[in-house]
């Protein structure tokens, strides 16, 4: 294949001409309170300590139950098709999420 002649010329030369300096540098001020870094790194410190704990509070689920939240651990469980099926049209049928199910079967079934 023949190579193409673009004649990009004109369009290069037109880009060459029209370029602007750049702006003069600007200085900042320097801030009139002086931060001390160790009080600084403490405070940051301290809320990221605070972060880790997931405090307790009382939320109230869709069927007006109070309940204590705590820190969650993900599972995971495979199941067949057809039990997911019966498991979500359950859910559905009593307003309830399946996660919510499941929580209370297992609740039930360990206080035994």
């Amino acid at each position: 294949m023949a190579k193409k002649n673009l004649n990009l010329r004109s369009t290069l030369s037109k880009n060459k001409a029209t370029e602007k300096p750049l702006p003069e540098k600007v200085t900042f001020k320097k801030s009139k309170t002086s931060k001390d870094l160790e009080k600084v790194k403490e405070k940051v410190e301290a809320i990221h300590k605070d972060e880790t704990k997931e405090p307790k509070t009382l939320i109230k689920t869709k069927k007006t139950k109070v309940v204590e939240k705590e820190e969650n651990v993900r599972i995971t469980i495979d199941l067949p098709k057809s039990l997911h099926k019966k498991l979500k049209l359950h859910a559905v049928m009593n307003e309830i999420t399946i996660r919510e199910f499941v929580v209370g079967l297992l609740e039930k079934q360990l206080r035994k």
